[in-house]
C-alpha cells in the first residue's frame, strides 16, 4: 500500500458500505493483488501505490471497529445515519489523494492485476474518462454485465412491451445490452454508453470535473447519470474486458424487491433530469407499463411474483429521488449535447 517514504498513492480505492462487514472481508485482501502489475519480470510483480478509503453508512454490524482493528491501513470515515452510495463516493472521494479513483463495490473482488491494467488502459487513453471492466462467473463464464448502452426511448418502449426479454442482447429488441463481446487481442477498449459503479475507474481530475456523483441518487441510477454527464463534457466512457472481478450482483440491496425498487427510482430520476419534461413523462408511463404487464405474466407464472411488490410500491418510485436539500442543484443534461465536439485535444 505505501512504499515507506511517505509518496502519495496512484490509485484511491473507494468503497462504501452499509452492513458490508462479511463481503470486505474478501474485498480488501484482493486490493493488493489486484494492484500487482501484470507485467510479470524476473524480479517479481512490480505494485502501484494505492490506498484504500471505506466509507460506512450507519452499519449496525461492527464494520466499523472491525475495520479499524483487522485492516489497520484502511482509512475508514463513519456516517451517523446511511446517506446512500453517491454522497458516500463523494465523501470518500473529498479526502482520497490518489491521482486515480477506483469506485468498488464491497461484493466485488478484483481480479490479479486488475487495478492496474485498468490504470494502465485509461492513462493511455484518457477521453475514456470512465473506465470499467467485466464480471467474471467461478467457472469462468461472463457474469451480467457492468457497461450498458445510454436508455432511449426505444430501449424504454422494448422494455416496457417485454420485447427486451424475448430477444436479450439484440440491438434492436434490447438496445442498452451489450453483450458479451470477445476480448480483442490488441487490448482497445469498448467504447460504451455507462459503467457500472460497481467498479468504476476515473482520473481524479475528471472527476472534480464533472462534480462527483450526484447526490439524489441514493442507490442504482448515479453511475447512469455520470456516464451521461461525461459524454456531454465530451469524453467517451468505455471497457476493458481484459480488466475482471467477481461481483455479486444486488449484494448492496436488502432483497430483489428493495433492489428492483431503487432501480426503478434511480431510472425516473434520471429520465426527470435528462430527458424533456413530456419525454420524460412518457417513459415513466412505459416503466408503469411494463410493470404492470409483468404482474399479469406472474399472475401466469412466467414472471417473478416480486413484479406485484415493485407495483405496490410504485409511489416510492414513479416520481423519482426528490433532492436532499432545498439547495441541491439540478443537473440537466440534455443529450443533443452528445453531437458537439469535443474541444480537448
Amino acid at each position: 500500500m505505501s512504499n515507506g517514504i511517505g509518496e502519495p498513492p496512484q490509485v484511491s480505492v473507494l468503497i462504501v458500505g452499509h452492513e458490508s462487514w462479511m463481503d470486505l472481508q474478501t474485498c480488501l485482501p484482493a486490493i493488493a493483488g489486484g494492484c500487482a502489475s501484470h507485467k510479470r519480470e524476473t524480479t517479481g510483480a512490480e505494485s502501484l501505490l494505492f490506498e484504500i478509503v471505506v466509507f460506512d453508512n450507519a452499519s449496525a454490524d461492527g464494520s466499523v471497529g472491525n475495520l479499524c482493528r483487522i485492516f489497520p491501513d484502511v482509512r475508514v470515515l463513519a456516517s451517523a445515519r446511511n446517506l446512500g452510495f453517491a454522497a458516500g463516493s463523494n465523501r470518500a472521494a473529498e479526502v482520497a489523494l490518489g491521482d486515480y479513483f477506483l469506485l468498488l463495490n464491497p461484493d466485488a473482488v478484483v481480479d490479479e492485476g486488475a487495478i492496474s491494467r485498468a490504470v494502465e488502459c485509461l492513462s493511455s487513453t484518457p477521453m475514456c474518462g470512465l473506465l470499467g471492466g467485466r464480471t467474471v462467473l467461478p467457472d469462468g463464464r461472463d457474469g451480467s454485465a457492468a457497461y450498458w448502452r445510454l436508455p432511449s426511448l426505444r430501449s424504454t418502449l422494448c422494455w416496457a412491451t417485454g420485447l427486451s426479454s424475448f430477444r436479450r442482447g439484440s440491438r434492436w429488441l434490447d438496445p442498452e445490452t451489450i453483450g458479451t463481446p470477445l476480448v480483442p487481442a490488441e487490448r482497445k477498449p469498448l467504447r460504451v454508453g455507462a459503467v457500472s459503479g460497481c467498479f468504476l475507474l476515473v482520473a481524479a481530475e475528471v472527476w472534480r470535473e464533472l462534480g462527483g456523483f450526484d447526490e439524489r441518487y441514493f442507490l442504482y441510477g448515479e453511475d447512469l447519470d455520470l456516464a451521461t454527464r461525461a459524454t456531454a463534457a465530451g469524453y467517451t466512457p468505455a471497457v476493458d474486458l481484459a480488466v475482471t472481478f467477481r461481483h455479486r450482483v444486488g449484494g448492496s440491496a436488502r432483497s430483489t424487491a428493495t433492489r428492483r425498487t431503487a432501480v426503478l427510482t434511480g431510472r425516473v430520476t434520471w429520465y426527470l433530469t435528462t430527458w424533456s419534461p413530456a419525454k420524460a413523462r412518457f417513459a415513466v408511463l412505459m416503466l408503469q407499463f411494463g410493470v404492470v404487464l409483468r404482474c399479469l405474466a406472474a399472475m401466469l407464472g412466467l414472471a417473478s411474483q416480486d413484479w406485484s411488490v415493485s407495483w405496490a410500491a410504485r409511489a416510492q418510485w414513479r416520481d423519482g429521488y426528490p433532492a436532499l436539500n432545498a439547495s441541491a442543484p439540478v443537473r440537466k443534461v440534455p443529450l443533443w449535447r452528445r453531437a458537439i465536439p469535443s474541444r480537448r485535444s
